[in-house]
């Protein structure tokens, strides 16, 4: 089956029953037909028919120029996922372990936006009728999600799609998948890495926005970036940008004795200048 609005145009075999708990038994709830009622939830659909909505979703992640292939543009799915109205804050939340974890909640476009403290983000949305309950949860940055259909009034699939994902990152050891490097952030990178440690001719070189002179002496960034290569010595590696987003990053620089982080941050102009910028030692 793929899905349905209507019950009664679904196999009877593939057709699951709603239930209520009442009085320490199970009573079967009437279904609804499509109408005023199912309209918020009687979308009749299978585990397997909604995790393609699901990767819909998922494949809008990570913010890319790739070409577009799917039925709506990525960015206006990402719009969906971004929080625009704040809805509650549960300072005692925690995953089943007692541990509080606290955690926000917002409303983004018919989405809901959770947000706990190791700083995941859950994006889905919940859906009940008498006899039925379900959640859909995705981690945008981690590329995987869990749906749970059940088939009794609003079950708490929410909390254990919760506890699901939380026990699939630490089991497996999941990290958040990185960002891909825009081709400018990689460009600023490369020449400014060949500008330090003296930034010869730096204000010549087209590549810094029209404040970073006024906010960074350049007397002060050559005294800077001079003593940390003496402090870490001859230069031996120059490794791949880390970042942040697609106009903001860093990068280490290896050198026989240590290392340097170089970050920095883009204009959002075209093309995009360094405007800010950051050299500190690796401890």
């Amino acid at each position: 089956m793929q899905a349905a609005w209507e019950y009664s145009k679904v196999p009877a075999a593939q057709l699951a029953k709603g239930y209520r708990y009442v009085n320490n038994s199970h009573k079967e709830e009437a279904l609804l037909h499509d109408g005023i009622y199912g309209a918020m939830g009687g979308l009749i659909t299978s585990v397997e028919s909604f995790s393609k909505y699901m990767a819909l979703h998922q494949q809008a992640w990570p913010a890319r120029n790739d070409e577009e292939n799917i039925i709506i543009n990525r960015s206006s799915i990402r719009e969906m996922h971004q929080p625009w109205r704040y809805a509650s804050l549960n300072p005692y939340f925690n995953y089943g372990n007692g541990v509080a974890c606290p955690a926000v909640s917002a409303y983004g476009y018919g989405l809901n936006i959770f947000t706990e403290c190791n700083n995941r983000v859950f994006v889905g949305h919940s859906g009940g009728l008498p006899g039925f309950g379900s959640n859909w949860r995705i981690l945008p940055e981690y590329g995987i999600g869990v749906v749970l259909l059940a088939n009794v009034t609003y079950a708490p699939t929410a909390s254990i799609n919760l506890k699901v994902l939380d026990s699939v990152i630490k089991l497996a050891g999941l990290k958040p998948r990185q960002i891909p490097v825009s081709s400018v952030l990689n460009q600023r990178k490369n020449e400014l890495a060949k500008l330090l440690p003296n930034f010869t001719n730096a204000k010549t070189t087209g590549i810094f926005a029209e404040n970073f002179f006024n906010d960074y002496y350049t007397d002060s960034l050559v005294k800077q970036a001079n003593a940390a290569f003496e402090a870490i010595g001859k230069i031996t590696q120059v490794e791949e940008m880390i970042p942040e987003n697609q106009l903001r990053g860093s990068f280490i620089m290896n050198g026989e004795k240590g290392k340097l982080k170089i970050f920095f941050t883009l204009t959002p102009e075209n093309p995009a200048l360094i405007q800010e910028y950051r050299l500190s030692l690796v401890k």
